[in-house]
């Protein structure tokens, strides 16, 4: 509804833009946040091959199919379940600390889908490129838009695709940290507070 008087969108979703009318899309730009600056500086010393970081709560019930789905089929991997209060089994993390524990992984494991229908861009995608993890995510439109797979990060679409990636990732480290450093550069060079509100200016 506000195509009609705004000069500029600024939409965090593809699929929403692909719903859109033409007026409305010739008007927005599909952009993420700009990232955290405490992320911009992450460790060096990885010692976490594969992980999962993040919550499996009721609007992630998908996670917890995935993770238990992985444990099933034995893959080689750490899980790590986030949250916002301190809770048994769980890690509470400052911004600060979160990126220093997220710099430690080498290859992060991200879930995009909410319901069977609907896929998310999660902010852990850039936090993953800041931190230089090799990004291990599944299938999702919304991230294609914006990075290029098997060059910015790596895609599944299933329990045995994503099995095949992890143990290929850990025997081929000189290409998941090639495949790190393009996604690293990429976000480095275009995810800036000052990048994204330059380029809204000139596209107004």
């Amino acid at each position: 509804f506000v195509s009609g008087f705004a000069d500029i969108i600024w939409s965090l979703s593809y699929s929403s833009y692909l719903k859109s009318d033409l007026e409305t899309q010739q008007k927005t730009a599909i952009m993420p946040f700009p990232h955290q600056q405490s992320l911009s500086n992450p460790p060096t010393n990885k010692d976490i091959e594969a992980a999962f970081v993040g919550t499996s709560r009721d609007y992630n019930f998908l996670r917890s199919l995935w993770i238990f789905a992985m444990e099933e089929a034995q893959i080689d991997y750490e899980l790590y379940l986030t949250d916002s209060v301190k809770k048994p089994g769980r890690l509470c993390l400052s911004d600060e600390e979160y990126a220093a524990f997220l710099g430690r992984i080498r290859t992060c494991i991200q879930f995009s889908a909410r319901t069977p229908e609907i896929k998310i861009l999660c902010g852990r995608v850039w936090e993953s490129l800041y931190a230089r993890c090799m990004l291990l995510e599944e299938e999702n439109i919304e991230t294609k838009q914006l990075l290029i797979p098997y060059k910015h990060y790596l895609t599944f679409n299933s329990i045995q695709e994503l099995a095949v990636a992890v143990e290929c990732m850990k025997k081929h480290p000189e290409d998941r940290d090639a495949i790190a450093a393009a996604g690293s550069q990429w976000i480095t060079e275009t995810l800036s507070p000052e990048k994204i509100w330059a380029y809204m200016l000139v596209r107004h």
